[in-house]
């Protein structure tokens, strides 16, 4: 990722008094994706969906059997609002939020930054470089996540959640709440993401420059 966003910076540059001269101090803002950019949480959601039983899908009405997994499944594929929001989903099949809460620390060792972040945080922000976060996550579900690996969210300047955006088909809604909010030049910033759909494509068409980085295996 950090030789990525060199050759981002590298990438911005002009030729000006006889000399390539690095346009870096213009670029205002990155904009990162949470899951598989900064942060592996694989394992973690699987020992969370573990956690939630089998039990009656949310209609009251339903007379079969689902598994949470499965309904999680066909809530993304129908890309519905509901599909990020364990808070919502965990207390219809009989896990409150404050089990969730307490369930996420027993499984610790299940989630893990992918690299050293706060370093490059801090690399960016001596930059002069805004910060911000755009995520499918829930913003409580986050602040769990971001403590358990150490990444204090207030090292952003915005954190866009999808139960505030309320939408999960991709990540133009969130972009362009985050050029309103923070008031941002596209052209003078960076979207860094692992989903080419939903992270790139809508960022591209919103003039951002953007940054692909592949997914943990």
């Amino acid at each position: 990722l950090v030789g990525r966003l060199a050759e981002g910076l590298v990438s911005m540059v002009e030729f000006r008094d006889g000399t390539l001269q690095l346009k870096r101090f213009q670029w205002d803002c990155a904009i990162f994706d949470w899951t598989d950019t900064l942060v592996d949480e694989y394992e973690l959601d699987e020992a969370i969906c573990s956690f939630i039983p089998t039990a009656k899908s949310a209609n009251k009405n339903a007379e079969r059997m689902v598994d949470f997994r499965d309904l999680l499944s066909e809530l993304e594929e129908k890309r519905s609002p509901l599909w990020y929001d364990y808070l919502y989903l965990g207390e219809k099949f009989g896990k409150s939020p404050e089990l969730l809460k307490m369930e996420h620390p027993r499984n610790k060792s299940k989630i893990r930054a992918l690299f050293d972040v706060n370093s490059l945080l801090k690399r960016l922000r001596a930059l002069g470089i805004r910060l911000a976060v755009v995520t499918d996550c829930h913003s409580e579900v986050l602040g769990w996540r971001a403590r358990m690996v150490g990444i204090p969210l207030r090292s952003f300047d915005l954190v866009l959640t999808s139960d505030k955006v309320k939408d999960v088909r991709d990540k133009r809604q969130h972009l362009e709440e985050a050029i309103r909010r923070l008031h941002l030049d596209p052209r003078k910033c960076a979207v860094l993401g692992n989903d080419r759909k939903k992270d790139i494509a809508p960022a591209k068409a919103l003039g951002f420059k953007t940054v692909w980085v592949p997914a943990p295996p």
